[in-house]
């Protein structure tokens, strides 16, 4: 069994990197190549399998590619096999877990560890993912203040504290944060460094600093080309500026290789935006049954659907999807999603409860605003409503809603933004 398994790694390993010249290989993939050579002259050594699995989930970072993830879990299986209970092998297994989006035994794995090795300054930052991702920013602040605490300025604590800054609404913090990060990233990180680009990026464009932003997709791209983020936030520049073919030729790129069920949705709307009606259509047959397929399970793109189903006023399955994710997740973006199901099904109360449960932690996003203000209308308070439209507009004047939020907005205050009218 050990000569077979070392045989599959080192055969699927090397195919897949014989598809591209040695000169374009990617740091990952130049990684994959070392360590299976080395598992076939050692393939009792489980570091080696643990070395191979972590090479795996980058590789699945730089490609969008999940089944590697099911690699490296057969690759983390054979390490703990032959070193039970190892705590690099339970590290990665940490790691794998967050790349599949299980957060909650993601969280407790790393629990367990930090117990057994509390100034391991990665095992916080483990703790700290799973608690953004399920929205408990106060334990994930906690988590990477040790992190900070336990070295400064390193780049994984320098990381999370850009996640939070943005989520407090301190966007130029966590491009401060983020810029630090950059600094730090030597020349052979090619994917970290694109990764970084593409982060500041989507941060610039959420706050409508559209040229900022584009130049940062571009050198992400040239760091790293054709990295699919990049091509994703270069992609939402262009619908920022309204140049939704561009926008739509940027995704179909992005979607020729492992397309995700989000990437597929992203591109039929750019598509549907430039008036590509039946390749939108195709590509909304493509995304509904795979998103639905994956709902239920940890690693979803439940708030797409969401969008989806209300886009076409398909309210009940919308607020079913929305439902089924707010019981797993209760992060900024989850709640949103959860309250527009409730908007788009007359329940404004409990839609409000949501939304203001998605602005506590301080977010200033211009879309989860002019959410809040739809909800507001509904309730008949024009005060919040245009208290909120304003937050929106201040927030991001080049948001995907921005047009919206000036009509509501004139609607409301003719006289200071004008007298065009819009039925909400």
């Amino acid at each position: 069994m050990r000569i077979a398994f070392v045989t599959l790694i080192f055969l699927v390993s090397i195919a897949a990197l014989a598809q591209e010249p040695v000169s374009r290989l990617s740091p990952a993939q130049l990684r994959i190549e070392f360590v299976t050579r080395q598992i076939s002259a050692n393939p009792a050594k489980p570091n080696l399998y643990t070395e191979l699995a972590i090479s795996l989930l980058r590789r699945e970072r730089e490609t969008s590619d999940k089944t590697l993830l099911d690699q490296a879990q057969t690759a983390l299986d054979k390490a703990s096999t032959l070193a039970p209970a190892n705590l690099e092998s339970q590290k990665a297994e940490v790691a794998l877990l967050l790349a599949r989006d299980d957060f909650r035994d993601a969280l407790a794995l790393a629990q367990s560890l930090n117990k057994k090795v509390p100034d391991d300054v990665l095992i916080y930052g483990y703790i700290a993912d799973a608690d953004i991702a399920q929205g408990d920013y106060s334990d994930a602040e906690k988590a990477a203040q040790w992190m900070l605490d336990l070295r400064t300025h390193n780049v994984p604590g320098l990381l999370r504290a850009a996640e939070l800054r943005q989520l407090f609404g301190d966007s130029e913090g966590a491009l401060q944060f983020l810029n630090d990060c950059y600094q730090q990233t030597t020349p052979d990180q090619s994917e970290d460094a694109a990764w970084i680009l593409s982060r500041m990026a989507e941060i610039n464009l959420s706050t409508g600093k559209l040229d900022a932003a584009d130049q940062l997709t571009q050198k992400a791209l040239a760091s790293f080309p054709a990295y699919y983020r990049a091509l994703e936030a270069q992609a939402q520049v262009r619908e920022a500026q309204h140049k939704y073919i561009k926008a739509a030729e940027l995704l179909h790129s992005r979607n020729q290789h492992f397309p995700q069920a989000g990437s597929i949705y992203a591109e039929a709307v750019a598509q549907e935006q430039a008036g590509h009606t039946a390749d939108a259509n195709q590509l909304y047959a493509t995304f509904e049954p795979l998103a639905e397929a994956q709902s239920a399970k940890a690693d979803n793109d439940n708030r797409d659907l969401v969008l989806y189903y209300i886009g076409r006023k398909q309210n009940a399955k919308g607020l079913r999807i929305a439902q089924l994710a707010g019981s797993q997740r209760h992060d900024v973006w989850t709640l949103d999603s959860l309250a527009q199901a409730l908007y788009a099904s007359g329940d404004y109360a409990d839609a409000q409860k949501q939304i203001e449960k998605a602005l506590a932690p301080g977010i200033r996003d211009g879309v989860i605003f002019y959410h809040a203000a739809e909800i507001s209308a509904a309730l008949k308070n024009q005060a919040a409503a245009v208290q909120y439209l304003k937050l929106s507009l201040e927030a991001n004047s080049e948001s995907t809603v921005s047009d919206n939020a000036r009509a509501m907005l004139a609607r409301f205050s003719p006289s200071e933004y004008g007298s065009r009218r819009k039925d909400y």
